[in-house]
């Protein structure tokens, strides 16, 4: 299991102001709110599938099947999407 990334404390600014941008450009690509709630509750909140499919009143393999389309849709972030 993946541990989430923490910022440095010691961020500046240009930094801080620089994430914003890309995590909106981020939940914009993510379309649907849907997709918007499991991205932040895994990647910014930490939650497990199990958390974020209960909280949802769906079942595990449907959070799951949705974080794949999540990186899939995020893929160009990753290979140095340009802002």
């Amino acid at each position: 299991m993946q541990k989430a990334i923490s910022i440095p404390t010691d961020i500046t600014a240009e930094e801080t102001e620089f994430l914003r941008i890309v995590r909106e450009r981020m939940l914009q690509r993510l379309g649907d709110d849907r997709c918007r709630y499991i991205f932040v509750c895994k990647f910014e909140l930490d939650m497990s599938q199990i958390e974020i499919a209960r909280s949802m009143g769906v079942h595990e393999t449907e959070v799951s099947r949705q974080l794949d389309n999540i990186r899939a849709r995020l893929y160009p972030f990753r290979k140095g999407y340009k802002l």
